[in-house]
């Protein structure tokens, strides 16, 4: 059941009462998407916080006319819009896509912020949600400071040795700041 390993998840965090777990019954919902189905689009409003029960998301951002890679999620990972959560006159800075058949539960931003008011643990279990996104940020700026592209290949398949079988060739090279052929022929090049 989805749910379940939701709570698994944030229990790893911090226990939680039973009320808490009572509220996020009511308020999380299941939301099915196919692969290739948008989840939430730049300069829109999507005002929810996403948990992947299944399946793989990226979120793109859509700039000079190009599309860049700036994070993928999996199973088990949280993921939302940070500048519409913190300003909620903010739209969306990225496009979040399925990229498999996904099942993801969401709770709205509203529902979030009463749960914090109500349920003071949910702040604890928060904190570090917050935590681990900015680790998860780190890592790809680490990736990033690496001004030797065969390098900073490297370094990716060492960091994300389960995600990089899940991303196309042009996606992989686009969060790495790097045109599709210069990863060719890295790949041509490396042997792992």
């Amino acid at each position: 059941m989805p749910i379940s390993t939701l709570f698994s998840n944030l229990q790893s965090f911090s226990n939680f009462s039973d009320g808490l777990e009572s509220y996020l019954k009511r308020n999380v919902k299941k939301e099915d998407f196919l692969k290739n189905d948008i989840i939430y689009e730049q300069d829109s409003f999507p005002r929810k916080i996403y948990f992947v029960a299944k399946g793989f998301v990226t979120g793109s951002t859509f700039h000079e006319d190009r599309q860049h890679l700036c994070w993928f999620k999996k199973e088990g990972d949280f993921f939302w819009d940070s500048h519409s959560l913190q300003d909620f006159s903010q739209a969306a800075k990225q496009t979040a896509v399925a990229t498999e058949d996904s099942l993801l539960l969401s709770i709205s931003y509203q529902a979030l912020l009463q749960m914090f008011e109500v349920f003071p643990e949910s702040n604890y279990i928060w904190r570090k949600l917050l935590e681990q996104k900015i680790v998860d940020d780190y890592k790809r700026t680490e990736l990033l400071f690496v001004l030797h592209t065969t390098t900073r290949y490297q370094k990716f398949m060492e960091t994300y040795p389960d995600d990089y079988q899940r991303l196309r060739g042009g996606q992989i090279a686009s969060y790495l700041q790097m045109d599709a052929a210069t990863l060719s022929r890295i790949k041509s090049k490396v042997d792992f």
